[in-house]
C-alpha cells in the first residue's frame, strides 16, 4: 500500500541521535507514512544499532557505499520514496507528534502552498531545549527575507513530490544546499509556516556553523548572488560564482572578509540590496569600517543610477532586515542587525 508521505532522511555516523530522531517519526500521529533513511557510507555503527532498535516495516534503509553529502543523500532517496508528499528530517533532530499531521492538513487545505515548514524549539546535544529557532509565518515576509537567509529551518519542510522532482538539489552548493533549494522552489511557488512548534532541533558542536563558519557563509553568498541575479533577469552564473567562492576560500578569510568580497561582487553587478546586506554583515562580524565605506558607495551608486527602490535600500541599510522590512519572526537571530 502506498503511504501519504515518505519522510526522507540522510545520516552519516549520527551516533546516539539517530535512534531517537527514527522513533520521532515513527511515533507521529498520522500513521500513513514511510521513512525512507539514507545511510551515507556511516562507520560508527549508528545504523546498525538503528536495525536492532526499531524494527518497524516502515523504516527502509539505503545503504551508500560512498558519502554522498547531506544533497547527495537526499537525491538517491528521492526516487525511493513513494508518497504524494515527502518530508524531509534529519538524522540529529526530533520531529513532535503531530508535525506530520498538522502539516499535511494545512498543504491539502490550500493548493497554492508549495512548501510548508514549522515553528521550531532548539535543542543541545542533549535534548534540553534552550531557545526557540528563527521562523517567518507570513507568506510575503517569507519572500521578503528569502532574499538573504532561510526563513525557517529546512528539516521542517513538508512538500508535494513533484516540487522536489522539479527542483533537484544540487550538490555543488552544499552546504547550503536548502537555501539554494527553497530560494528556487519560490520563484514558482508559494512558501508557508506554521506557528505551532511541532519541531525540535539540534545545535550542537559538531554542527557545519560551528566548524567553518567562514566556508558556510562563502556558500551561502553565492547561493544569494545568483538567486539576485536570477530575480533581476541576469544569468546567475553559479558555476562562475563557485569558483569565486573557492578563490577566496583558499585564502583563508574571516567571515567578515567573506562578507566585504561578495557585497563588491553584488556591487559589481548592480545588486544594491545584496551589496548593502553583505555590507552589513561585515559590519557585523567584526569589519565595521571597511563594511560601511562598502555600504556609503552602495548607496551613492544606487542614488547615481536612480535605483528605483532607494527608499527600501535606505531601510535595509541603516535598519537591517527584520525591522527595515517591519518583519515580525517568532525569534530574532542573535546576528541579525
Amino acid at each position: 500500500m502506498v503511504p501519504l508521505v515518505s519522510v526522507l532522511m540522510v545520516a552519516y555516523n549520527a551516533a546516539d541521535f539517530l535512534i531517537p530522531a527514527v522513533q520521532s517519526v515513527l511515533a507521529q500521529s498520522l500513521n500513513d507514512l514511510e521513512l525512507v533513511l539514507v545511510d551515507n557510507a556511516s562507520s560508527d555503527g549508528s545504523v546498525d544499532r538503528l536495525k536492532s532498535a526499531c524494527a518497524d516495516p516502515r523504516l527502509r534503509i539505503l545503504r551508500q557505499d560512498r558519502n554522498l553529502l547531506h544533497p547527495g543523500g537526499l537525491l538517491a532517496g528521492l526516487p525511493h520514496c513513494r508518497g504524494e508528499l515527502v518530508a524531509i528530517m534529519d538524522a540529529d533532530d526530533l520531529s513532535l507528534p503531530h508535525r506530520l499531521a498538522r502539516q499535511v492538513d494545512a498543504l491539502k487545505a490550500d493548493s497554492s502552498i508549495g512548501v510548508i515548514g514549522c515553528a521550531a524549539a532548539t535543542i543541545d546535544g542533549r535534548g534540553a531545549v534552550t531557545g526557540h529557532e528563527f521562523a517567518l509565518l507570513d507568506r510575503s515576509e517569507i519572500r521578503t527575507y528569502l532574499q538573504f537567509d532561510m526563513p525557517f529551518n529546512f528539516p521542517t519542510v513538508l512538500a508535494r513530490r513533484r516540487v522536489f522532482e522539479s527542483f533537484p538539489f544540487r550538490i555543488e552548493t552544499a552546504p547550503t544546499h536548502d537555501l539554494d533549494w527553497l530560494m528556487r522552489v519560490a520563484e514558482s511557488h508559494d512558501l508557508s509556516c506554521l506557528r505551532e512548534n511541532l519541531f525540535h532541533y539540534r545545535r550542537h558542536e559538531s554542527s557545519t556553523t560551528a566548524r567553518d563558519p567562514a566556508r558556510l557563509f562563502a556558500n551561502a553568498s553565492a547561493v544569494r548572488l545568483a538567486h539576485a541575479r536570477r530575480r533581476a533577469g541576469l544569468a546567475e552564473n553559479l558555476n562562475d560564482l563557485l569558483a569565486e567562492r573557492d578563490k577566496l576560500m583558499a585564502g583563508k578569510p574571516s567571515p567578515a572578509g567573506v562578507f566585504l568580497h561578495f557585497a563588491q561582487l553584488a556591487l559589481n553587478d548592480g545588486l544594491w540590496m545584496q551589496a548593502a546586506w553583505h555590507s552589513r554583515k561585515a559590519g557585523v562580524f567584526g569589519q565595521r569600517w571597511q563594511g560601511f565605506k562598502l555600504l556609503a558607495t552602495t548607496l551613492a551608486q544606487a542614488n547615481r543610477h536612480s535605483y528605483p527602490r532607494r527608499r527600501e535600500l535606505l531601510r535595509l541599510a541603516f535598519l537591517g532586515t527584520v525591522l527595515g522590512y517591519r518583519l515580525h519572526p517568532l525569534m530574532r537571530r542573535a546576528n541579525e542587525k
